[in-house]
């Protein structure tokens, strides 16, 4: 019984190119990470403006205005989602992304406004049931969370496919 290996080094130049443009890629994600960050950017844009559901494909609660003027809730005059934007972290390995709206956060989490000062009042704009405006003093204000930024399952899709684009870019020029 005999046992013969063969190899055959043809290919070996290319092959050491190859990993080499993988290796210069994998030092430096930037690239690939603003790629994300556009894409993520424009998924908060669009869950603002067009759908109105989270993430994770949950509708928002409908506001006051919305209720009686119709349109989308979040987006009266389209400032929040104008706002949107990302940075890439300074290693180029991670993105972030957001607004610098004061009202973003309560926007995405929800949660109770209240007066600055103890014992005052804040007053607001909302609709009555026949779209007028009207003026309201209130103790506090409570926003239900209605969340834009996130991984939606699509997003998550196309962010491995960003990272395999990437990656494929680095074989094709190795082999050029």
């Amino acid at each position: 019984m005999s046992l013969r290996v063969e190899f055959q080094l043809d290919g070996l130049r290319q092959t050491k190119r190859v990993f080499r443009e993988l290796n210069k890629r994998g030092r430096d994600t930037a690239p690939l990470a603003d790629a994300i960050g556009q894409t993520l950017t424009a998924s908060a844009e669009r869950r603002l403006t067009t759908t109105n559901v989270d993430p994770d494909g949950t509708p928002w609660p409908v506001s006051a205005r919305v209720r009686a003027r119709g349109g989308k809730t979040q987006t009266n005059r389209g400032h929040l989602a104008a706002s949107l934007t990302h940075a890439v972290g300074a290693d180029g390995g991670s993105v972030t992304v957001g607004s610098n709206k004061p009202y973003a956060a309560i926007r995405q989490f929800g949660g109770t406004i209240r007066p600055k000062k103890p014992g005052g009042v804040l007053i607001f704009t909302t609709f009555d049931e026949k779209g007028q405006e009207v003026k309201v003093a209130a103790k506090k204000v409570t926003q239900p969370a209605r969340p834009y930024l996130g991984v939606s399952d699509e997003d998550a899709d196309e962010m491995a496919g960003l990272a395999l684009d990437y990656l494929n870019d680095a074989f094709d020029e190795a082999v050029r």
